[in-house]
């Protein structure tokens, strides 16, 4: 049975980039299938938060401004009003929400709007610019951004580990945690462009040593855009400075390359910046309704295992080992070994602390959805973990232990499973589970009281 597994992988392996567009493709197909079925061209295609991120982008097609307000009467994030989330400079609708998905769906958009304005928005008779097209024009984007990032992520793992591996890491994270959630469930969130920002960070980096001042400049855009579009990503620029202490460990650090990394990181994060100047008059972030509280371990023991809304293990096991994978790299001899790991370390610790101190405090939502941005982290530990073997060199196109693989299939189903119930109870019940009320009517126990 082994054999075959491996056989079946090698053929996977062999052509990456076909295996990753197949999967990218189903994920396109089970996005646009269901929310025909379950929303129609009739239907609000744009639900919850995507309201908010999807205001910028009739604003800019069609008004050519950042005044949202009459997108917001439109989209109703919370009710028909002009400034759901107060005023701006010159009266303008204030929006806490970041411009980077939008930028990211343009293209799907503007591709979208020209179906819709030729189809009276495939019949649906809706607003030009809020039409079925355009949303699934926006929402196609991210898919295939997500597509994008889990080629990225592979290339980063690749470096550190096997082939086979790196393909089985991928899928898994993929399959097993949220971000599949926001690859096909709610696109129009900025958690599947995280995933992507992340992965193109990380595959752009210097993470070992030697590369061009083109290179760190490229990486600094990424970085730049991946905390522009998601300020709680901030913490896996740690990453950066692993790469930069790399880089002076083998003597491979030179000022043009410091300079052309922070250059890169302000060129990534000025739509972001600019943005918030005409909203808000200042270029760093604000969030007014943010909440902000103290570290606690209770808040700790909630955030990575609660049985609730939240729990980023408890939600998603194989996480754990990916995690292990990451202690396992900083036990290895190579230069950068110890540097990568400490560097991920920081990256993790950091948005957990991020999570324990500003908790969401938003109701439901698919559990662990603040830590999407981190699957290429733990794409990289658990490709190292499935592919060091004792007996020879880590970089071998072979797997490890059959018990790792093993478990980590049986982890990544658990985790569609768990998906699958999330959806039925919502679709059938309109409840939004928590961890224990999606358990009990996964496993036919009835519904929560």
């Amino acid at each position: 049975m082994r054999a075959q597994v491996t056989r079946w992988l090698a053929a996977l392996a062999a052509r990456p980039a076909a295996t990753l567009g197949w999967l990218t493709l189903c994920c396109l197909l089970t996005h646009w299938t269901g929310t025909a079925i379950s929303s129609g061209v009739s239907g609000e295609l744009v639900q919850g938060d995507a309201r908010s991120y999807f205001a910028y982008l009739p604003s800019i097609v069609l008004d050519g401004d950042l005044d949202l307000r009459n997108q917001f009467v439109v989209l109703a994030p919370s009710g028909p009003q002009a400034t759901p989330w107060g005023e701006g400079v010159g009266g303008v609708a204030a929006n806490p929400f970041p411009i980077g998905p939008a930028l990211v769906w343009l293209p799907g958009y503007i591709v979208g709007l020209g179906i819709d304005s030729l189809t009276d928005g495939l019949g649906s008779g809706k607003q030009l610019g809020y039409g079925p097209a355009a949303a699934w024009g926006a929402a196609t984007m991210t898919i295939l951004a997500v597509g994008l990032g889990a080629w990225c992520a592979l290339g980063l793992a690749r470096r550190y580990s096997s082939d086979h591996a790196g393909l089985v890491a991928v899928g898994a994270v993929w399959l097993g945690t949220p971000l599949l959630y926001y690859t096909i469930i709610t696109p129009l969130y900025s958690h599947g462009i995280g995933w992507f920002a992340a992965a193109l960070f990380l595959y752009l980096l210097p993470l070992q040593a030697k590369a061009s001042v083109t290179r760190w400049s490229f990486a600094g855009v990424a970085g730049g855009f991946m905390v522009a579009n998601r300020l709680q990503d901030a913490p896996i620029l740690a990453m950066g400075l692993a790469a930069l202490f790399i880089a002076w460990r083998s003597s491979e650090l030179r000022t043009s390359n410091v300079a052309a990394f922070a250059a890169g990181g302000l060129v990534g994060y000025l739509p972001q910046g600019l943005t918030w100047y005409r909203l808000y008059g200042t270029l760093v972030p604000v969030e007014p309704s943010a909440e902000v509280g103290s570290f606690s371990v209770t808040k700790l023991w909630s955030v990575l295992a609660s049985t609730g809304y939240e729990g980023w293990l408890s939600w998603s096991p194989v996480v754990a080992l990916g995690l292990w994978g990451l202690w396992r790299i900083g036990r290895r001899p190579d230069r950068e070994a110890l540097a990568l790991a400490c560097g991920a370390a920081l990256s993790i610790l950091g948005v957990i602390w991020l999570d324990v101190v500003h908790p969401y405090g938003a109701g439901s939502a698919f559990g662990g959805r603040r830590y999407v941005s981190l699957g290429p982290i733990v794409v990289l530990g658990l490709a190292v973990l499935l592919a060091d073997r004792g007996d020879r060199a880590p970089q071998t196109l072979r797997l490890g232990s059959r018990s790792l693989l093993t478990s980590t299939a049986l982890l990544t189903v658990y985790s569609l499973w768990l998906l699958t119930a999330y959806e039925l109870l919502a679709i059938r019940h309109g409840i939004y589970g928590t961890l224990q009320q999606v358990w009990r009517f996964g496993l036919a126990m009835g519904l929560p009281g």
